[in-house]
């Protein structure tokens, strides 16, 4: 399913680890819905799909701010979940701007890991304006979520945030996104579970 997916709509893939498809919803072969991305398990790391729904759900009941809906597959191999960048505004679709942190702190993909926790808050504070406080309160819960959950994959990339418009002054952090449980995993066939978190805390 994953393949057709992929084929059926060349050149929506995502950046990550994990294979993942962007895919339109449609209804009477016009009207297009909200956007979804369907990720699939990886062979290298067993039951992710059924990972991250259970991650999702756990900070959903905690009352973290995640993205309006998301579903696992009745095989457990698909994670399907809303795009929280698509709004409805007067009976139509408008993306919102988004930038992680990494594009923001000027990192390539390679310098995800290269950082601290403590720097995206100044990056929240420099660029969230009057949005700065609930965005920090904000990131608060998603950073203990993640050390809570094992979560050591809460790199750069994996963070941020949310414009209304092109110009707009005071974007927001964006929904929780890309959580799992990493410690479940051994590092590439040794062995070793690595429980360290993806960056630094200062």
């Amino acid at each position: 399913m994953f393949e057709y997916l992929v084929n059926a709509f060349v050149g929506a893939g995502i950046s990550g680890a994990q294979p993942k498809a962007l895919v339109p919803e449609q209804i009477h072969g016009t009207v297009i819905q909200p956007s979804v991305i369907v990720k699939a398990d990886s062979p290298e790391y067993p039951h992710l799909s059924k990972n991250e729904f259970v991650c999702m759900q756990a900070a959903k009941l905690a009352g973290l701010d995640v993205p309006d809906g998301f579903w696992l597959s009745k095989d457990g191999m698909l994670l399907v979940l809303n795009r929280f960048d698509l709004v409805s505004r007067e009976g139509r679709m408008a993306q919102l701007g988004f930038e992680d942190m990494g594009q923001l702190m000027g990192k390539t993909a390679l310098g995800k890991y290269e950082g601290s926790y403590e720097n995206i808050v100044k990056a929240i504070h420099l660029y969230c304006g009057e949005n700065a406080t609930p965005s920090c309160a904000k990131f608060f819960g998603y950073l203990v979520a993640s050390v809570l959950m094992r979560n050591g994959d809460a790199h750069l990339k994996n963070f941020g945030l949310l414009y209304e418009h092109p110009r707009a002054a005071s974007p927001r952090l964006s929904p929780l996104y890309d959580v799992t449980t990493t410690s479940i995993y051994a590092i590439g066939g040794t062995g070793y579970v690595d429980r360290s978190m993806a960056l630094k805390l200062n």
